[in-house]
């Protein structure tokens, strides 16, 4: 009936309305169980860096780490006795320098090497490390040993052998100033007395023909690792040069003896030799005339000859007279050429490219040089002159008085219209035609073979004169 069917109708709706609040029981209850894991993981992830944070701190009373090495007592005292017991040839070949010039060096560069915490040595390895040890260890690096034979042998750490190398490096470059040049020889006289020495020693390498030879220079590269673009500011291509690899640029000038007179390494090994010589402080003390008008330096084609910069005439074909130059100027421009062979050659760490850090790259070529200066003053006392004529001293001291007028020690040669110094076929140096004409006109000054030949034919003139009579 009429009600029947509204009884079924509210019984309808109410099921309607418990079937939804069982949903929205269910989905509660859903959510609470998520909520309940969520925090259970929470917890778990929690208690796991709680283990991971404390373990370490009780593993060292269970046994369970590992405990630092003892420290290592080296003995350095062995070391140096060792060293005092070889002879004096060996000496010499281990560390370049003989005893009483390493002796002199060490007195240069001790308070340098004066370990400042000798206390915290004493508890890391017993002792500190003796200046003695650090210069024999550094002079045997740059002599071409490995630091995996050079720290056990002389009781240093591995871990420490750079940094000792690094300190005397240091020491050694701010200490020992023997690369000098009498650059006041316009107000100076011993700069003056000087300049006429040296130029007296290279006119000694050519029968006295060629004067005013006071240094001859030229570039040279040393190989190196490939720098980082952080060392070089991203120009790293700079240091790449044309022979195929990595190099670290120098510009040398020498006196007749091989000794460095000047260095300079401001310009990357791809700049060309003529901008790396501009850059240079000889390119600065010629530019500002501090040089004598009397003398000179030379070098090789790569260069503008300009003024007091004498370079050998370009070209093939030359006449007699410019063929003749060219010839007793590269006597005295192959002694840069050994200069720098002998340099390579007495320090091995440049034989091999520089694996040291890039800043210490050009510490380490300058000190090289340096302690090259000091075996070549050895080689000269021991040997005499290096020349391939004989000097008498006595000579020398006349030479190089400096009371005497300039005009009685050799030719003035006062530079005329100088050119601009381009490398063309233009350059014109008055200073260098007018040695050109002094050893056209000089009998000693000609070229070996040109003297044979002409000796020859004097002899053939003076046998059909005889023939005749």
């Amino acid at each position: 009936g009429k009600w029947g069917v509204v009884y079924s109708t509210k019984q309808i709706h109410k099921a309607s309305s418990l079937s939804r609040a069982m949903d929205v029981v269910q989905s509660t209850s859903m959510k609470a169980k998520r909520r309940i894991a969520a925090q259970r993981k929470a917890m778990v992830l929690a208690i796991a860096i709680a283990v991971a944070t404390i373990i370490p701190y009780y593993s060292v009373s269970l046994g369970m780490r590992e405990e630092r090495k003892a420290n290592i007592h080296r003995a350095r005292a062995a070391a140096l006795a060792e060293i005092m017991t070889i002879s004096d040839e060996l000496f010499r070949k281990r560390f370049r320098l003989t005893r009483p010039e390493f002796d002199s060096l060490l007195a240069l560069v001790r308070p340098g090497l004066e370990c400042r915490s000798p206390n915290m040595a004493v508890l890391s390895s017993g002792t500190p490390i003796p200046p003695e040890l650090k210069l024999f260890a550094t002079l045997r690096f740059l002599a071409g040993g490995s630091y995996l034979d050079i720290a056990p042998l002389y009781g240093i750490a591995e871990g420490s052998f750079y940094h000792v190398i690094k300190k005397t490096l240091h020491a050694i470059n701010q200490s020992l100033n023997n690369i000098t040049f009498p650059d006041e020889g316009m107000t100076n006289p011993e700069h003056l007395a000087e300049l006429w020495k040296m130029d007296y020693e290279f006119r000694s390498i050519c029968r006295q023909t060629l004067p005013g030879t006071v240094l001859a220079g030229d570039g040279v590269v040393f190989r190196m690792r490939a720098p980082t673009a952080e060392e070089v500011d991203g120009n790293v291509t700079s240091y790449y040069q044309r022979k195929g690899y990595y190099a670290f640029a120098m510009q040398g000038f020498c006196d007749a003896r091989l000794r460095f007179r000047s260095i300079s390494m401001r310009c990357a090994a791809s700049a060309h030799d003529s901008t790396a010589f501009n850059a240079s402080s000889m390119a600065a003390l010629l530019s500002k005339g501090l040089l004598p008008e009397h003398f000179h330096i030379v070098m090789d084609e790569a260069y503008a000859c300009n003024g007091q910069v004498i370079t050998p005439w370009k070209g093939r074909n030359l006449d007699s007279e410019k063929d003749n130059f060219n010839f007793f100027v590269s006597l005295h421009r192959q002694v840069i050429e050994r200069a720098f062979g002998v340099l390579v050659t007495r320090w091995g760490i440049l034989w091999r490219p520089l694996r040291v850090a890039f800043d210490m790259v050009p510490i380490v070529i300058s000190v090289c040089c340096k302690l090259h200066n000091i075996c070549m003053e050895r080689s000269t006392v021991a040997h005499g002159s290096p020349t391939q004529f004989n000097v008498d001293p006595s000579e020398i001291d006349d030479l190089i008085d400096p009371k005497r007028e300039p005009a009685r020690l050799a030719p003035v040669l006062v530079p005329q219209g100088l050119g601009k110094g381009y490398r063309t076929d233009k350059e014109n140096s008055s200073q260098r035609d007018a040695l050109t004409k002094l050893l056209a006109h000089n009998p000693k000054a000609i070229r070996p073979a040109r003297r044979m030949l002409f000796s020859r034919l004097r002899r053939a003139e003076e046998s059909d004169f005889v023939a005749t009579d």
